[in-house]
């Protein structure tokens, strides 16, 4: 069950959790924020595309976008980002749809 259980049905497409931080550029690296899903350890470093209202600590709910150098066919079950802190360089889900050319895991 998630925590904290939502009231209403969630579309399967949208990521929901904790913004732990929105980071300001430097010199070496690009603004982005910190998310946290729910029921995981991840904190996961995004760049977002637009302007975020939500303060950190609260809780925020959009789509995470990200282009695949590959796709790999694997026959074991199970759903991880790797790594569990920074910027994701894995991703592995079930296909939860295709939409306009596009696979949601």
């Amino acid at each position: 069950m998630l925590q904290p259980a939502p009231t209403t049905q969630i579309d399967p497409k949208l990521a929901r959790g904790t913004l732990v931080e929105i980071v300001d550029a430097t010199a070496t690296r690009t603004a982005h924020i910190v998310f946290h899903p729910y029921n995981t350890n991840y904190q996961t470093h995004l760049i977002p595309v637009g302007e975020i209202s939500t303060k950190p600590g609260k809780t925020i709910t959009g789509t995470i976008h990200a282009n695949a150098k590959r796709i790999d066919i694997i026959s074991t079950g199970g759903r991880f980002v790797d790594p569990v802190f920074g910027r994701p360089r894995r991703v592995q889900g079930s296909i939860i749809a295709i939409d306009s050319g596009r696979i949601v895991v």
